[in-house]
């Protein structure tokens, strides 16, 4: 596996590749507040026919968000990110593996993000799986009010009932180590990292 990362205007992505060299290229996109490691269940079964591409979209697992554009020290600003800028970031890390197209699969934010690259960028684009996502993620209070307790609260506070909205009962009650990684993976994010893709979906 190689991990490496890739230096980006807002800060610094970080990637991994797996699986087979000179397999199809598969690029996962992670939900918001997450990280690439999302997926680590699904890797062994897609690394036997895939070259497998992950990343950590902007702030978030193991990439980083400077301060001149918006990072931790800069938190009140608000945060100018659009969808397109997300998709920039993933054909960046395409670019760098020289990888002309690729499958992408998108959770959530993520499959937000594939469905713009496929609009903007088709040629980028060989097969879509987009799961538990939409084009559009109204009302935009929901994302102004997301932002502003990133800001002001830090992910402390987002991960208050995170269990609840993201895991069944029976699924927490049995896997309580899982649900507690993810809250973890989830509180780690930088604000602002979390909130510039919260801007990215409000419009």
């Amino acid at each position: 596996m190689l991990i490496a990362e890739l230096a980006r205007p807002h800060g610094r992505l970080r990637y991994a590749v797996s699986g087979r060299n000179h397999g199809p290229a598969l690029l996962l996109l992670h939900p918001l507040g997450a990280s690439a490691e999302v997926w680590q269940p699904q890797l062994a079964d897609l690394e036997l026919r895939f070259r497998v591409i992950r990343f950590d979209a902007r702030g978030h697992g193991g990439s980083s968000m400077d301060d001149a554009s918006g990072g931790a020290a800069a938190a009140a600003a608000e945060p100018s990110c659009t969808m397109t800028d997300l998709v920039d970031d993933a054909l960046a890390v395409l670019d760098a593996l020289e990888v002309a197209r690729a499958h992408w699969c998108g959770l959530s934010l993520g499959g937000a993000v594939a469905l713009q690259a496929a609009l903007s960028r088709p040629t980028r684009v060989h097969k879509l799986v987009l799961a538990d996502t939409a084009a559009s993620f109204p009302p935009r209070e929901r994302w102004e009010e997301r932002i502003a307790i990133a800001r002001s609260r830090g992910m402390g506070a987002l991960a208050e009932g995170l269990a609840e909205r993201w895991f069944s009962p029976a699924f927490a009650a049995a896997s309580p180590a899982v649900v507690e990684g993810t809250a973890a993976v989830f509180r780690a994010v930088q604000p602002a990292g979390y909130a510039a893709c919260c801007a990215a979906l409000r419009t």
